[in-house]
């Protein structure tokens, strides 16, 4: 939860778990739980950016467990009013340029 303590540690934690061995229907909901709960539009922007930059790291470690429909919800948030918020959404849609 976006309110908890440490959370940016444990969004740390989370993404440094994820290695190229790691099946990517294992990763699947984890990326899913952080779109759902940091990556919305009744959250902060710099929730939001959290969310989303986290979203990158683990798909950098595992590019496969991201479905196309989220990454295509989640691109939406370069057209977000917020700084941060937008250049977490180019950073993960440069990602997923350089890896396909």
């Amino acid at each position: 939860q976006p309110h908890q303590t440490k959370v940016t540690n444990i969004l740390a934690y989370a993404a440094m778990a994820v290695h190229p061995l790691v099946p990517p229907d294992a990763v699947e909901p984890l990326i899913r739980t952080l779109a759902n709960h940091f990556v919305n539009d009744g959250r902060q922007e710099e929730v939001i950016a959290i969310g989303l930059n986290t979203v990158r790291e683990i798909c950098m470690r595992q590019p496969h467990a991201m479905e196309a429909d989220l990454l295509q919800d989640l691109v939406q948030y370069k057209k977000h009013k917020d700084k941060g918020v937008v250049m977490a959404a180019r950073g993960l849609l440069a990602l997923f340029r350089d890896v396909d």
